[in-house]
């Protein structure tokens, strides 16, 4: 602590949600150290985007339906195996692919949406999208494009319209932070 390699709690989830701060405590086997990585957390933030666009999706598939309990059993089998997160983190990837898969080859997937936001609720996941408000604020999809005209307007050198943007982003409670792979948001 005194020579600041910590963050607390409070502060990461000012800069993630808490559903991308748990994926990646769970992505680690509980007898496993943990080292604290932004872009470790980042890529989970992105994957909490994927499962919810699985759970998500649109069903409109009139061909049988994809059947979940395969995954079920794997994911009690990868629990009871000394409580492996890592692999039953993966169970859940591995079930929304074949969602999406499912879906494209004209299948009824809402018992396998149902089944994996209940598999990831074992695992303390909500998967809920948590700008979806009444006070209006902005989806992840609105902040990542406004995120990326800022970048575009950057790039074209025009900075009194890119800081004004960050300012618009700002005012509706997204920070970022420009790095050298990009610029980064999180709500606050």
């Amino acid at each position: 602590k005194s020579i600041g390699n910590i963050i607390f709690v409070g502060d990461a989830l000012k800069r993630y949600s808490p559903d991308a701060l748990r994926l990646w405590m769970l992505s680690s086997h509980y007898r496993a150290p943990l080292k604290y990585e932004e872009n470790a957390i980042e890529e989970k933030e992105r994957a909490v985007r994927r499962l919810r666009s699985a759970i998500e999706a649109n069903s409109d598939g009139s061909s049988g339906p994809l059947d979940p309990s395969p995954y079920v059993e794997r994911f009690v089998e990868v629990m009871d195996d000394d409580l492996n997160t890592p692999r039953a983190v993966a169970v859940l990837f591995d079930l929304g692919r074949d969602i999406f898969r499912a879906r494209d080859s004209g299948k009824n997937i809402e018992a396998a949406q149902a089944k994996l936001k209940e598999l990831a609720g074992i695992l303390g996941l909500t998967l809920e999208d948590a700008t979806r408000k009444a006070d209006g604020q902005l989806s992840d999809e609105e902040v990542e494009r406004l995120v990326k005209t800022r970048s575009e307007l950057r790039e074209a050198r025009r900075y009194a319209d890119a800081d004004a943007a960050r300012a618009e982003l700002e005012a509706k409670g997204i920070t970022l932070a420009d790095g050298p792979d990009g610029t980064t948001w999180a709500r606050t």
